[in-house]
């Protein structure tokens, strides 16, 4: 998809302060801990890895796009951290060393589409991961018209770059579990356009329980949940996407 080739645009597209987010990843590596060595599957540009790297972290983040690991590789070399990017897909990528930890946030797992991918890429972390996993999605509303969703349209800036994006979902497919999302993005410098492509992007529709199915099916629990504001969220509730996106801690099974 032509969103994650040009990865300048996307850091730019969708950067945003991650400290609430990374002061709570902390925390919940404290609670659960030690943790030393960190693990980010489907990294992108590397803006998490490269943040936990520069609070004392050893991170290994890889993903499936080589333009966002050639450019994830150059930030981490600039910046001067030890931290390392690799090529792999989230549904096979395993480690022989293991990690303390693990984080996939902002519905990245949401590419693997089908049961198989998803279950593959639990059982794969399983396999890699000796602490917790802290993954982020948000599940299909009772009514699809209540559903949470983000800005439509946007502008972010940096220096004299302006990218204009549109991300709107439009279509939800309940018998395969999918939902569409129509992407459009400009990019500028002052008034001369740089680049403009639409794409369609299909991510899984979560349904909590045949997610939770899954996560035990690969090797983990749900040992918490969390909403957007870090406020615990009762596993006696009913989840559903009324309760925008929440923040799963899985831990393996057997610890």
């Amino acid at each position: 998809m032509s969103l994650y080739n040009w990865p300048e645009y996307y850091d730019i597209a969708f950067s945003r302060d991650l400290t609430s987010d990374l002061n709570f990843f902390i925390s919940c590596f404290k609670k659960y801990g030690p943790v030393k060595k960190v693990l980010e599957p489907a990294c992108g540009t590397g803006v998490w890895l490269i943040e936990l790297a520069k609070r004392g972290y050893y991170v290994v983040g890889y993903d499936i796009n080589h333009h966002m690991v050639k450019y994830a590789k150059r930030r981490i070399i600039e910046e001067g951290l030890e931290a390392e990017v690799l090529l792999g897909d989230m549904r096979y990528m395993k480690f022989k060393e293991k990690f303390d930890a693990a984080i996939i946030p902002i519905n990245s797992l949401g590419y693997c589409l089908s049961d198989d991918d998803i279950l593959n890429h639990f059982q794969s972390m399983a396999f890699s991961l000796n602490g917790i996993y802290i993954v982020e999605i948000s599940c299909a509303c009772e009514d699809i018209r209540k559903e949470k969703k983000p800005d439509e349209f946007w502008i972010s800036k940096r220096g004299n770059i302006i990218v204009e994006c549109l991300w709107r979902p439009y279509s939800y497919d309940f018998n395969k579990r999918l939902k569409y999302i129509e992407f459009k993005m400009k990019v500028k410098e002052g008034e001369k356009c740089l680049l403009y492509f639409e794409e369609e992007h299909k991510l899984r529709l979560w349904i909590y329980e045949e997610f939770k199915d899954l996560v035990e099916r690969g090797g983990f629990q749900i040992a918490e949940i969390y909403d957007q504001n870090y406020n615990p969220v009762s596993k006696e509730e009913k989840i559903t996407g009324e309760l925008g996106s929440l923040y799963y801690i899985l831990t393996k099974k057997g610890y």
